[in-house]
């Protein structure tokens, strides 16, 4: 028998609520580059740096989202097709995210200062390029943001097969100990006094608890 393909999955409001993620990061981006933060009234500013949160908002619904198709997939076909979940997750991000890399790559040739280092080169071309950043800094160079991508497909390394051998029950579960673990994680790296604006912000297991909150 030919394999059943889940019926399409649209919410338009989801698209809103994306745009919405999106305008935050991008105020907070441009109003930092620019300056126009050292300007603004303290309460302004608040909302200028609250903006960067708009990262967590984009993880949350790609979360829900992704967990609601894999949902749907396995209650119409009892099961999940990890080669073509993964064959379609590749296309839609993979072009874009290397040809941004190659850019940096490139910009950094024709700018010194704004090199990318061999060592951070190859954690973003593995996609662990958070964590490069979480232990040596961020760069100068433009590819930096791309540290959201690197969290991103480490959370859809894990959930598709989750939901193929566990179903919903251990998406459940799973959530919950994302939960737990986030806390923690955040609880020690207080105690050690980590950088809120480095170790913090692009350290995985912290920003899992947005990704479990989209699952749940």
């Amino acid at each position: 028998m030919p394999e059943r393909k889940p019926s399409r999955f649209y919410r338009p409001e989801l698209d809103a609520l994306r745009f919405f993620a999106f305008l935050c990061v991008f105020q907070h981006h441009v109003t930092f580059t620019l300056g126009l933060n050292r300007i603004f009234p303290a309460r302004i500013r608040e909302l200028q740096e609250a903006g960067a949160y708009g990262v967590c908002l984009f993880f949350l619904l790609s979360a829900y989202l992704i967990t609601e198709l894999l949902c749907k997939e396995h209650d119409e076909t009892h099961s999940v097709h990890l080669k073509a979940f993964y064959i379609r997750r590749v296309l839609r991000i993979w072009p874009l995210y290397f040809v941004f890399l190659g850019f940096g790559v490139i910009f950094g040739l024709v700018m010194p200062h704004f090199r990318v280092a061999p060592y951070r080169l190859l954690a973003f071309l593995l996609l662990s390029g958070n964590w490069y950043t979480s232990y040596f800094g961020w760069t100068l160079n433009p590819i930096s943001p791309l540290w959201s991508i690197s969290v991103e497909e480490q959370f859809y390394l894990l959930i598709p097969t989750i939901m193929k051998y566990g179903g919903k029950r251990a998406i459940w579960a799973v959530s919950v100990l994302f939960f737990v673990v986030s806390y923690g994680v955040l609880a020690w790296l207080g105690q050690h006094d980590a950088s809120v604006n480095v170790r913090v912000w692009t350290n995985s297991l912290v920003q899992f608890q947005f990704f479990a909150a989209g699952c749940l």
